[in-house]
C-alpha cells in the first residue's frame, strides 16, 4: 500500500502557530519546513508561492543566525531562480552561499 502523503496536513499545522511567540530559532525551523512542504505541492510551487516561503525562511533564519536551514533557504531559491528560467538571479543566490 502507498504511504499518503501529508503535506497539506502540514502546511495546517504550521499555519495554526502562531509565530509572534517563537524562538528566533523555532521560527526559522517552521517557516523552513512551511517552504518544504509548500515546495512539494506542485500546483503551489507553479503559483510561485514555493519562493516566497523560501524567501521568508531565508530572512527569517539569517535573523535567527541559523546557518542550516539559511544556507538550504538560499539553495533552493537559487535552484528555484534557475529552473524558472531567471539565471541573474539564481546567480546571486548561489553566491550568496559562498560568501
Amino acid at each position: 500500500m502507498l504511504r499518503q502523503v501529508r503535506f497539506f496536513y502540514t502546511l495546517e499545522e504550521l499555519d495554526a502557530l502562531d509565530m509572534t511567540t517563537l524562538s528566533p530559532a523555532a521560527r526559522c525551523t517552521a517557516l523552513f519546513r512551511r517552504a518544504r512542504a509548500t515546495y512539494r505541492i506542485v500546483k503551489m510551487r507553479r503559483a510561485g508561492k514555493a519562493d516566497r516561503a523560501y524567501d521568508a525562511s531565508r530572512r527569517a533564519c539569517e535573523a535567527a543566525d541559523h546557518a542550516r536551514y539559511h544556507a538550504s533557504s538560499l539553495y533552493a531559491l537559487g535552484k528555484r531562480a534557475y529552473e524558472t528560467g531567471r539565471p541573474a538571479d539564481a546567480k546571486r543566490h548561489f553566491e550568496q552561499l559562498l560568501s
